[in-house]
């Protein structure tokens, strides 16, 4: 193969790459919402977050830009009472009923996709 071909191949593998890393990105299956149960949680929006998160700042931004309030739960002030068996990564934001049930997300959700969630179907 000569030294222009080989050049093409990496440029159609590079450019490959980037469209399927922005299909996965817009397609949201990095961030998907899951049903979650956590009793004892407060109701309506809960953003999850940790002193160390660095993305947690993003959707605190979002959620203040579209005006919507949340309770943050922050894994180190609440100590036992952070639901750890269900929330693995944060930031998490989720959405609880009087049960407790409801979804959850984590990861760095858009502002229109929380916009979305928030308004409901």
């Amino acid at each position: 193969m000569t030294d222009t071909g080989i050049r093409v191949v990496v440029v159609l593998g590079v450019v490959a790459t980037s469209v399927a890393i922005g299909l996965v990105i817009r397609s949201g299956s990095l961030v998907r919402r899951v049903p979650v149960h956590l009793p004892g949680m407060p109701v309506g929006l809960v953003l999850f977050t940790s002193e160390a998160c660095g993305s947690c700042a993003a959707v605190r931004s979002s959620l203040l830009t579209l005006g919507v309030s949340a309770t943050e739960v922050v894994a180190e002030s609440a100590g036992a009472r952070f639901p750890r068996k269900v929330v693995d990564r944060v930031p998490a934001l989720a959405m609880l009923d009087e049960d407790g049930r409801g979804w959850i997300a984590t990861g760095v959700p858009s502002t229109r996709r929380i916009r979305r969630w928030v308004d409901g179907p």
